[in-house]
Protein backbone atom coordinates (compact mmCIF):
# COMPACT_ATOMS: atom_id res chain seq x y z
CA UNK A 1 0.00 0.00 0.00
CA UNK A 2 0.85 3.56 -0.38
CA UNK A 3 1.80 3.71 3.39
CA UNK A 4 4.08 1.15 3.01
CA UNK A 5 5.77 2.98 0.14
CA UNK A 6 6.25 6.13 1.68
CA UNK A 7 8.25 5.10 4.78
CA UNK A 8 10.21 2.61 2.42
CA UNK A 9 10.70 5.37 -0.05
CA UNK A 10 10.58 8.30 1.54
CA UNK A 11 13.90 9.58 0.55
CA UNK A 12 13.14 9.21 -3.08
CA UNK A 13 9.68 10.56 -3.84
CA UNK A 14 8.18 9.62 -7.24
CA UNK A 15 10.21 6.67 -7.73
CA UNK A 16 7.05 4.92 -8.25
CA UNK A 17 6.65 6.84 -11.68
CA UNK A 18 10.15 6.84 -12.65
CA UNK A 19 12.81 5.23 -15.59
CA UNK A 20 15.31 3.30 -14.11
CA UNK A 21 18.00 5.72 -14.27
CA UNK A 22 15.65 8.50 -13.58
CA UNK A 23 13.04 9.91 -11.45
CA UNK A 24 9.85 10.63 -13.83
CA UNK A 25 11.99 10.78 -16.56
CA UNK A 26 14.16 13.79 -15.36
CA UNK A 27 17.87 13.93 -13.92
CA UNK A 28 18.45 14.92 -10.06
CA UNK A 29 20.89 16.50 -10.97
CA UNK A 30 21.42 20.31 -9.57
CA UNK A 31 20.05 22.53 -11.82
CA UNK A 32 19.79 26.35 -11.17
CA UNK A 33 17.92 28.39 -13.17
CA UNK A 34 19.54 32.26 -13.45
CA UNK A 35 15.90 33.88 -13.34
CA UNK A 36 12.60 33.56 -11.56
CA UNK A 37 9.70 34.01 -13.52
CA UNK A 38 5.94 33.07 -12.59
CA UNK A 39 3.77 30.44 -14.33
CA UNK A 40 1.73 32.18 -16.34
CA UNK A 41 4.93 34.12 -18.61
CA UNK A 42 8.46 32.44 -19.63
CA UNK A 43 10.67 32.74 -22.02
CA UNK A 44 11.38 30.47 -25.35
CA UNK A 45 12.96 27.30 -23.31
CA UNK A 46 11.19 23.96 -21.60
CA UNK A 47 10.08 25.32 -18.41
CA UNK A 48 8.91 21.55 -17.39
CA UNK A 49 12.46 19.92 -16.92
CA UNK A 50 13.15 23.39 -14.74
CA UNK A 51 9.81 23.17 -12.50
CA UNK A 52 10.55 19.13 -12.64
CA UNK A 53 13.89 19.18 -11.24
CA UNK A 54 13.13 21.76 -8.98
CA UNK A 55 10.50 19.69 -7.66
CA UNK A 56 12.82 17.12 -7.33
CA UNK A 57 14.87 18.86 -5.22
CA UNK A 58 12.27 20.04 -2.55
CA UNK A 59 11.26 16.74 -2.31
CA UNK A 60 14.77 15.19 -1.98
CA UNK A 61 15.35 17.77 0.91
CA UNK A 62 12.11 16.66 2.47
CA UNK A 63 9.79 19.83 1.32
CA UNK A 64 6.94 17.79 0.08
CA UNK A 65 4.56 20.69 0.00
CA UNK A 66 6.67 23.11 -2.25
CA UNK A 67 7.62 20.16 -4.17
CA UNK A 68 4.05 19.80 -4.88
CA UNK A 69 3.41 23.63 -6.02
CA UNK A 70 6.35 23.05 -8.43
CA UNK A 71 5.19 19.56 -9.78
CA UNK A 72 1.98 21.42 -10.54
CA UNK A 73 3.53 24.41 -12.06
CA UNK A 74 5.10 21.14 -14.73
CA UNK A 75 1.72 19.91 -15.22
CA UNK A 76 0.80 23.35 -16.27
CA UNK A 77 3.45 23.40 -18.76
CA UNK A 78 3.54 20.03 -19.93
CA UNK A 79 0.10 18.88 -19.33
CA UNK A 80 0.53 16.06 -21.83
CA UNK A 81 3.17 13.89 -20.02
CA UNK A 82 1.91 11.32 -18.08
CA UNK A 83 5.02 11.64 -15.75
CA UNK A 84 3.63 14.70 -14.55
CA UNK A 85 0.72 13.57 -13.25
CA UNK A 86 2.42 10.74 -12.13
CA UNK A 87 4.75 13.51 -9.82
CA UNK A 88 1.46 15.21 -9.33
CA UNK A 89 -0.09 12.04 -7.93
CA UNK A 90 2.75 11.06 -5.83
CA UNK A 91 3.24 14.34 -4.40
CA UNK A 92 -0.13 14.81 -3.37
CA UNK A 93 -0.43 11.61 -0.87
CA UNK A 94 3.38 12.43 0.32
CA UNK A 95 2.21 15.59 1.47
CA UNK A 96 -0.62 14.54 3.03
CA UNK A 97 1.34 11.79 4.80
CA UNK A 98 4.23 14.24 6.05
CA UNK A 99 1.68 16.51 7.90
CA UNK A 100 -1.10 14.38 9.05
CA UNK A 101 -0.47 11.40 11.36
CA UNK A 102 -2.21 7.83 10.32
CA UNK A 103 -4.98 8.39 13.16
CA UNK A 104 -5.75 12.06 11.72
CA UNK A 105 -5.95 10.84 8.06
CA UNK A 106 -8.30 7.58 8.42
CA UNK A 107 -10.51 9.22 10.35
CA UNK A 108 -10.78 12.82 8.58
CA UNK A 109 -12.99 12.93 5.82
CA UNK A 110 -11.69 16.17 4.76
CA UNK A 111 -8.75 14.36 3.00
CA UNK A 112 -10.78 12.50 0.93
CA UNK A 113 -10.87 15.50 -1.83
CA UNK A 114 -7.23 15.24 -1.82
CA UNK A 115 -7.22 11.38 -2.00
CA UNK A 116 -9.52 11.88 -5.07
CA UNK A 117 -7.67 14.31 -6.75
CA UNK A 118 -4.47 12.15 -6.50
CA UNK A 119 -6.06 9.77 -8.05
CA UNK A 120 -7.43 11.53 -10.94
CA UNK A 121 -4.10 12.52 -11.65
CA UNK A 122 -2.92 8.95 -11.69
CA UNK A 123 -5.52 7.47 -13.75
CA UNK A 124 -4.65 10.70 -16.21
CA UNK A 125 -0.79 9.29 -16.19
CA UNK A 126 -2.37 5.86 -17.23
CA UNK A 127 -3.81 7.44 -19.73
CA UNK A 128 -1.28 9.27 -20.86
CA UNK A 129 0.84 5.80 -21.32
CA UNK A 130 2.77 6.24 -18.15
CA UNK A 131 3.35 2.66 -17.15
CA UNK A 132 5.03 2.76 -13.64
CA UNK A 133 1.19 4.64 -12.68
CA UNK A 134 -0.48 1.60 -12.95
CA UNK A 135 0.86 0.14 -9.77
CA UNK A 136 0.54 3.58 -7.83
CA UNK A 137 -3.09 3.03 -9.01
CA UNK A 138 -3.54 0.11 -7.86
CA UNK A 139 -2.50 0.87 -4.13
CA UNK A 140 -3.58 4.84 -4.17
CA UNK A 141 -7.23 2.31 -4.77
CA UNK A 142 -6.70 -0.06 -2.43
CA UNK A 143 -6.14 2.18 0.40
CA UNK A 144 -8.85 4.89 -0.60
CA UNK A 145 -11.39 1.53 0.27
CA UNK A 146 -9.34 1.52 3.33
CA UNK A 147 -8.99 4.77 4.14
CA UNK A 148 -12.51 6.03 3.18
CA UNK A 149 -15.44 2.57 3.44
CA UNK A 150 -18.35 3.13 1.39
CA UNK A 151 -17.37 5.57 -0.72
CA UNK A 152 -16.14 6.52 -4.33
CA UNK A 153 -13.44 7.77 -5.62
CA UNK A 154 -14.88 9.71 -8.03
CA UNK A 155 -17.15 12.99 -6.99
CA UNK A 156 -19.81 11.52 -9.23
CA UNK A 157 -20.00 7.62 -8.75
CA UNK A 158 -22.40 6.41 -11.11
CA UNK A 159 -20.42 8.83 -14.22
CA UNK A 160 -16.87 7.44 -12.56
CA UNK A 161 -17.94 3.64 -12.60
CA UNK A 162 -18.85 4.71 -16.40
CA UNK A 163 -15.85 5.88 -17.46
CA UNK A 164 -14.08 3.16 -15.86
CA UNK A 165 -15.96 0.63 -17.78
CA UNK A 166 -15.08 3.37 -21.06
CA UNK A 167 -11.11 2.96 -20.38
CA UNK A 168 -11.84 -0.98 -20.20
CA UNK A 169 -13.82 -0.39 -23.60
CA UNK A 170 -10.76 1.09 -25.00
CA UNK A 171 -7.87 -1.57 -23.92
CA UNK A 172 -10.23 -3.85 -26.08
CA UNK A 173 -10.08 -1.80 -28.67
CA UNK A 174 -14.07 -1.52 -28.74
CA UNK A 175 -13.99 2.54 -29.24
CA UNK A 176 -18.07 2.27 -30.12
CA UNK A 177 -18.32 0.95 -27.00
CA UNK A 178 -17.05 3.06 -25.46
CA UNK A 179 -18.39 6.48 -27.29
CA UNK A 180 -21.93 5.23 -26.83
CA UNK A 181 -21.19 5.02 -22.89
CA UNK A 182 -20.08 7.93 -22.52
CA UNK A 183 -21.19 9.88 -25.04
CA UNK A 184 -24.92 9.17 -24.91
CA UNK A 185 -25.53 12.29 -22.32
CA UNK A 186 -25.30 15.64 -23.54
CA UNK A 187 -24.66 17.23 -20.22
CA UNK A 188 -21.74 14.98 -19.92
CA UNK A 189 -20.15 16.89 -22.51
CA UNK A 190 -19.87 19.99 -20.30
CA UNK A 191 -16.86 20.86 -18.32
CA UNK A 192 -17.60 23.16 -15.39
CA UNK A 193 -14.63 24.57 -14.22
CA UNK A 194 -14.00 24.59 -10.47
CA UNK A 195 -12.82 27.44 -8.19
CA UNK A 196 -9.34 25.95 -8.11
CA UNK A 197 -9.34 25.78 -11.59
CA UNK A 198 -9.62 29.05 -12.07
CA UNK A 199 -7.59 30.47 -9.03
CA UNK A 200 -4.82 28.40 -9.71
CA UNK A 201 -3.26 25.72 -12.06
CA UNK A 202 -5.83 23.49 -13.77
CA UNK A 203 -6.73 20.58 -11.34
CA UNK A 204 -6.13 16.86 -12.76
CA UNK A 205 -10.24 15.92 -11.82
CA UNK A 206 -10.92 18.94 -14.68
CA UNK A 207 -7.89 17.51 -17.24
CA UNK A 208 -9.01 13.50 -16.62
CA UNK A 209 -12.64 14.43 -17.48
CA UNK A 210 -11.21 16.85 -20.35
CA UNK A 211 -9.04 14.27 -21.63
CA UNK A 212 -11.44 11.69 -21.24
CA UNK A 213 -14.02 13.26 -23.34
CA UNK A 214 -11.79 13.99 -26.15
CA UNK A 215 -9.94 10.72 -26.57
CA UNK A 216 -13.47 9.34 -26.54
CA UNK A 217 -16.25 11.54 -27.75
CA UNK A 218 -13.94 14.30 -30.17
CA UNK A 219 -15.42 17.08 -28.63
CA UNK A 220 -16.07 19.27 -25.16
CA UNK A 221 -17.98 22.14 -23.97
CA UNK A 222 -15.52 24.20 -21.48
CA UNK A 223 -18.40 26.83 -19.18
CA UNK A 224 -17.34 30.33 -18.84
CA UNK A 225 -13.58 29.66 -20.10
CA UNK A 226 -13.34 33.83 -21.24
CA UNK A 227 -14.20 36.89 -19.53
CA UNK A 228 -17.53 38.28 -21.73
CA UNK A 229 -15.91 41.77 -21.84
CA UNK A 230 -13.08 40.29 -23.84
CA UNK A 231 -15.56 39.27 -26.78
CA UNK A 232 -17.52 41.92 -26.55
CA UNK A 233 -14.54 43.90 -27.49
CA UNK A 234 -14.08 41.04 -30.32
CA UNK A 235 -17.62 41.12 -31.21
CA UNK A 236 -17.74 45.06 -32.48
CA UNK A 237 -14.64 45.00 -33.81
CA UNK A 238 -16.26 42.23 -35.66
CA UNK A 239 -19.36 43.61 -36.56
CA UNK A 240 -18.03 46.43 -38.16
CA UNK A 241 -15.46 44.78 -40.00
CA UNK A 242 -17.94 42.22 -41.27
CA UNK A 243 -19.56 45.45 -43.32
CA UNK A 244 -16.24 45.54 -45.28
CA UNK A 245 -16.56 41.20 -45.66
CA UNK A 246 -20.23 41.51 -47.05
CA UNK A 247 -19.30 44.00 -49.83
CA UNK A 248 -16.38 41.71 -50.74
CA UNK A 249 -18.22 38.81 -51.14
CA UNK A 250 -21.23 40.39 -53.01
CA UNK A 251 -18.51 41.82 -55.52
CA UNK A 252 -16.60 38.43 -55.57
CA UNK A 253 -20.10 36.36 -55.94
CA UNK A 254 -21.93 38.62 -58.07
CA UNK A 255 -20.47 36.59 -60.95
CA UNK A 256 -22.99 34.08 -61.93
CA UNK A 257 -21.08 31.83 -64.59
CA UNK A 258 -18.36 31.58 -61.66
CA UNK A 259 -19.05 27.95 -59.23
CA UNK A 260 -15.20 29.22 -57.56
CA UNK A 261 -16.56 30.79 -53.97
CA UNK A 262 -13.27 29.81 -52.25
CA UNK A 263 -11.01 32.71 -51.82
CA UNK A 264 -7.05 33.46 -50.06
CA UNK A 265 -9.06 35.02 -46.69
CA UNK A 266 -12.62 34.24 -47.07
CA UNK A 267 -14.89 30.89 -48.34
CA UNK A 268 -18.76 29.34 -48.50
CA UNK A 269 -18.80 26.38 -46.21
CA UNK A 270 -22.38 25.99 -47.21
CA UNK A 271 -25.27 28.16 -48.34
CA UNK A 272 -25.77 31.16 -46.30
CA UNK A 273 -21.89 30.07 -44.61
CA UNK A 274 -19.10 31.89 -45.28
CA UNK A 275 -15.67 31.90 -43.51
CA UNK A 276 -13.77 34.58 -43.12
CA UNK A 277 -9.88 34.90 -41.97
CA UNK A 278 -9.42 37.49 -38.96
CA UNK A 279 -7.42 41.00 -39.17
CA UNK A 280 -4.02 40.18 -37.58
CA UNK A 281 -4.74 42.75 -35.43
CA UNK A 282 -6.35 44.30 -31.21
CA UNK A 283 -8.64 42.68 -30.28
CA UNK A 284 -8.77 39.66 -32.63
CA UNK A 285 -5.29 39.02 -31.56
CA UNK A 286 -5.78 39.68 -27.60
CA UNK A 287 -3.98 37.13 -25.72
CA UNK A 288 -6.89 36.93 -23.51
CA UNK A 289 -8.53 34.93 -26.71
CA UNK A 290 -5.76 33.06 -28.56
CA UNK A 291 -3.81 32.29 -25.41
CA UNK A 292 -6.53 31.51 -22.62
CA UNK A 293 -4.86 29.33 -20.06
CA UNK A 294 -8.02 26.76 -20.05
CA UNK A 295 -8.18 26.25 -23.98
CA UNK A 296 -4.14 26.13 -24.08
CA UNK A 297 -3.86 23.64 -21.43
CA UNK A 298 -6.67 21.41 -22.94
CA UNK A 299 -5.01 21.91 -26.38
CA UNK A 300 -1.63 20.91 -24.89
CA UNK A 301 -2.91 17.92 -22.79
CA UNK A 302 -3.94 16.32 -26.57
CA UNK A 303 -1.16 17.39 -28.38
CA UNK A 304 1.74 19.12 -27.18
CA UNK A 305 4.13 22.43 -26.61
CA UNK A 306 4.82 22.11 -30.41
CA UNK A 307 1.48 23.75 -30.89
CA UNK A 308 0.60 26.89 -32.96
CA UNK A 309 -2.36 28.55 -34.45
CA UNK A 310 -3.30 28.04 -37.88
CA UNK A 311 -6.93 28.74 -39.13
CA UNK A 312 -7.73 32.21 -37.62
CA UNK A 313 -11.14 33.33 -38.68
CA UNK A 314 -14.49 34.20 -38.45
CA UNK A 315 -17.90 31.71 -39.36
CA UNK A 316 -21.12 33.44 -39.89
CA UNK A 317 -24.17 32.00 -40.37
CA UNK A 318 -26.41 34.31 -42.12
CA UNK A 319 -30.00 34.26 -41.58
CA UNK A 320 -32.01 31.54 -42.71
CA UNK A 321 -28.81 29.57 -43.84
CA UNK A 322 -30.55 25.78 -44.10
CA UNK A 323 -28.63 22.86 -42.66
CA UNK A 324 -24.92 22.19 -43.41
CA UNK A 325 -24.00 18.98 -44.71
CA UNK A 326 -22.25 16.35 -42.37
CA UNK A 327 -17.66 16.91 -42.52
CA UNK A 328 -14.55 16.80 -41.13
CA UNK A 329 -12.25 20.25 -41.48
CA UNK A 330 -9.47 18.07 -42.48
CA UNK A 331 -9.57 14.09 -42.90
CA UNK A 332 -7.25 11.54 -41.63
CA UNK A 333 -3.47 11.70 -41.28
CA UNK A 334 -3.54 8.46 -43.36
CA UNK A 335 -7.05 7.94 -44.47
CA UNK A 336 -6.64 4.92 -46.25
CA UNK A 337 -4.91 2.89 -43.67
CA UNK A 338 -7.13 1.12 -40.78
CA UNK A 339 -6.02 2.37 -37.83
CA UNK A 340 -6.46 -0.18 -34.57
CA UNK A 341 -8.20 1.81 -32.21
CA UNK A 342 -6.84 0.52 -29.64
CA UNK A 343 -3.32 2.18 -31.00
CA UNK A 344 -5.56 5.82 -32.00
CA UNK A 345 -3.25 8.18 -34.01
CA UNK A 346 -3.61 11.53 -31.85
CA UNK A 347 -5.26 14.87 -33.63
CA UNK A 348 -3.08 16.81 -35.55
CA UNK A 349 -5.49 19.57 -34.08
CA UNK A 350 -7.61 20.65 -31.72
CA UNK A 351 -10.37 23.43 -32.96
CA UNK A 352 -11.58 26.26 -30.43
CA UNK A 353 -14.66 27.91 -31.31
CA UNK A 354 -16.29 30.86 -29.59
CA UNK A 355 -19.48 32.23 -29.74
CA UNK A 356 -20.09 35.85 -30.55
CA UNK A 357 -23.61 35.54 -29.50
CA UNK A 358 -25.27 33.11 -27.55
CA UNK A 359 -25.33 29.84 -29.83
CA UNK A 360 -28.54 28.24 -29.48
CA UNK A 361 -31.27 25.82 -31.24
CA UNK A 362 -32.74 29.46 -32.30
CA UNK A 363 -29.94 29.95 -34.71
CA UNK A 364 -28.36 26.88 -35.06
CA UNK A 365 -25.48 25.03 -32.75
CA UNK A 366 -22.85 22.89 -34.34
CA UNK A 367 -23.66 19.41 -34.05
CA UNK A 368 -21.59 16.35 -33.83
CA UNK A 369 -20.88 12.93 -34.28
CA UNK A 370 -19.12 12.00 -31.28
CA UNK A 371 -16.44 9.67 -31.95
CA UNK A 372 -16.33 9.99 -35.60
CA UNK A 373 -12.72 11.40 -35.35
CA UNK A 374 -11.19 8.25 -34.56
CA UNK A 375 -10.19 6.35 -37.84
CA UNK A 376 -12.20 2.86 -38.43
CA UNK A 377 -11.61 2.11 -41.80
CA UNK A 378 -12.12 3.73 -45.58
CA UNK A 379 -15.59 6.03 -45.81
CA UNK A 380 -17.07 4.24 -42.54
CA UNK A 381 -18.26 7.34 -40.88
CA UNK A 382 -19.39 8.92 -43.92
CA UNK A 383 -21.40 5.65 -44.86
CA UNK A 384 -23.20 6.09 -41.68
CA UNK A 385 -24.47 9.83 -41.38
CA UNK A 386 -28.14 8.58 -42.66
CA UNK A 387 -28.41 6.39 -39.76
CA UNK A 388 -25.74 7.32 -36.99
CA UNK A 389 -24.62 4.40 -34.95
CA UNK A 390 -23.02 7.34 -32.35
CA UNK A 391 -24.66 9.75 -29.97
CA UNK A 392 -25.33 12.71 -32.13
CA UNK A 393 -25.70 16.29 -30.06
CA UNK A 394 -26.02 19.65 -30.91
CA UNK A 395 -24.04 22.08 -28.46
CA UNK A 396 -25.26 25.09 -27.71
CA UNK A 397 -22.64 27.15 -25.99
CA UNK A 398 -23.18 30.80 -23.83
CA UNK A 399 -20.41 33.72 -25.10
CA UNK A 400 -17.42 32.91 -22.84
CA UNK A 401 -17.28 29.37 -23.48
CA UNK A 402 -15.64 27.25 -25.73
CA UNK A 403 -16.43 24.41 -27.82
CA UNK A 404 -13.66 22.27 -27.80
CA UNK A 405 -13.18 19.73 -30.22
CA UNK A 406 -11.00 17.17 -32.37
CA UNK A 407 -10.18 18.50 -36.13
CA UNK A 408 -11.11 15.14 -37.48
CA UNK A 409 -14.39 15.02 -35.87
CA UNK A 410 -17.81 14.54 -38.56
CA UNK A 411 -19.63 17.85 -37.59
CA UNK A 412 -22.53 20.62 -39.40
CA UNK A 413 -24.29 23.51 -38.97
CA UNK A 414 -27.59 23.29 -37.95
CA UNK A 415 -30.29 25.78 -39.83
CA UNK A 416 -30.38 29.16 -38.67
CA UNK A 417 -33.78 30.27 -38.62
CA UNK A 418 -33.18 33.48 -37.12
CA UNK A 419 -32.89 37.15 -38.90
CA UNK A 420 -29.65 37.54 -37.45
CA UNK A 421 -26.45 36.45 -38.53
CA UNK A 422 -24.26 33.87 -36.05
CA UNK A 423 -21.16 34.71 -36.10
CA UNK A 424 -18.24 32.49 -34.18
CA UNK A 425 -14.48 32.38 -33.45
CA UNK A 426 -12.82 29.51 -35.24
CA UNK A 427 -9.10 28.68 -34.10
CA UNK A 428 -7.22 25.26 -34.26
CA UNK A 429 -4.29 24.92 -32.74
CA UNK A 430 -2.09 22.35 -34.72
CA UNK A 431 1.31 20.34 -34.06
CA UNK A 432 3.60 22.68 -35.87
CA UNK A 433 4.60 20.28 -38.48
CA UNK A 434 1.15 20.58 -39.72
CA UNK A 435 -0.68 22.74 -42.08
CA UNK A 436 -4.29 22.72 -43.13
CA UNK A 437 -3.81 23.52 -46.73
CA UNK A 438 -7.56 22.41 -47.00
CA UNK A 439 -9.80 24.89 -46.10
CA UNK A 440 -8.51 28.27 -47.63
CA UNK A 441 -6.34 29.10 -50.61
CA UNK A 442 -2.81 30.50 -50.71
CA UNK A 443 -1.63 33.49 -52.66
CA UNK A 444 -0.13 32.27 -55.58
CA UNK A 445 1.91 33.90 -58.66
CA UNK A 446 1.04 34.48 -62.48
CA UNK A 447 2.94 31.41 -63.60
CA UNK A 448 1.18 29.38 -61.18
CA UNK A 449 -1.57 29.60 -64.00
CA UNK A 450 0.25 28.19 -66.39
CA UNK A 451 1.31 25.09 -64.87
CA UNK A 452 -0.09 21.89 -65.66
CA UNK A 453 -2.43 20.44 -62.78
CA UNK A 454 -0.35 17.72 -61.37
CA UNK A 455 2.45 20.44 -61.50
CA UNK A 456 0.08 22.98 -59.73
CA UNK A 457 0.05 20.65 -56.77
CA UNK A 458 3.27 19.69 -56.78
CA UNK A 459 4.88 23.24 -56.36
CA UNK A 460 2.06 24.75 -54.55
CA UNK A 461 3.93 25.57 -51.70
CA UNK A 462 7.02 26.85 -53.31
CA UNK A 463 5.39 29.31 -55.91
CA UNK A 464 3.94 30.64 -52.67
CA UNK A 465 6.87 31.12 -51.35
CA UNK A 466 8.20 32.81 -54.94
CA UNK A 467 5.06 34.99 -54.90
CA UNK A 468 6.20 36.16 -51.24
CA UNK A 469 9.40 36.72 -52.35
CA UNK A 470 8.42 38.71 -56.04
CA UNK A 471 6.13 40.94 -53.64
CA UNK A 472 8.99 42.00 -51.45
CA UNK A 473 11.49 42.65 -54.65
CA UNK A 474 8.51 44.95 -56.05
CA UNK A 475 8.39 46.69 -52.70
CA UNK A 476 12.24 47.26 -52.63
CA UNK A 477 12.04 48.67 -56.48
CA UNK A 478 9.41 51.20 -55.17
CA UNK A 479 11.20 52.42 -52.65
CA UNK A 480 9.91 50.33 -49.42
CA UNK A 481 11.58 48.66 -46.56
CA UNK A 482 10.13 45.16 -45.96
CA UNK A 483 12.93 44.54 -43.81
CA UNK A 484 11.49 47.03 -41.44
CA UNK A 485 8.91 45.54 -41.17
CA UNK A 486 10.18 41.88 -40.30
CA UNK A 487 11.19 40.32 -37.07
CA UNK A 488 14.64 40.96 -35.78
CA UNK A 489 14.19 38.58 -33.43
CA UNK A 490 17.32 35.92 -33.35
CA UNK A 491 15.58 32.65 -32.42
CA UNK A 492 15.96 28.42 -33.15
CA UNK A 493 11.82 27.52 -34.30
CA UNK A 494 12.71 23.89 -32.45
CA UNK A 495 13.30 25.99 -29.19
CA UNK A 496 9.60 27.79 -29.32
CA UNK A 497 7.21 26.06 -27.09
CA UNK A 498 3.46 27.36 -26.50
Amino acid sequence: SLSRLRDDDKKNLNVACAPKEEICGASTSDYILDHEQGHWDYSHQDFYEDWNKRAIRHALNGDLATALEFFRAASFHSPFRGDVWCNVGRAIIDNLWENHNKEQFNSNQMFIEDVREAIAAVELAILLNNDPAKNLLTSLLADFSRWFPGKCPGWDCNAYEKEREAIDHLKRGDHLDAVNLICKNKASLYINLTRSDRESIMSARTMRAIFLRMRICGVVVLRDALMGDILQRVFTSYQRDIREIVQYLHVNTSNPSSTVREWTNAAERSMGRFEVRLPFRFPYTDPMLTSNRFIITASKLMLSDRIEIDTFSTVTSLPNAPVQPWHADVSYLFPRYIVDPVFHLPPQGIVSVLPLVPMNKSNGPTEFMTGSHVSMGVDFWIKTVSNPITPVHCLEADVGSAVLFDIRIFHRGTPNPSSVARPIIYMSYVYDWYHDKVNFKDKQTRSFDLLSGSQQKLLMRLDSQEYNRIVEESLKNKGGKPDAIASGLEYKKVEIHA
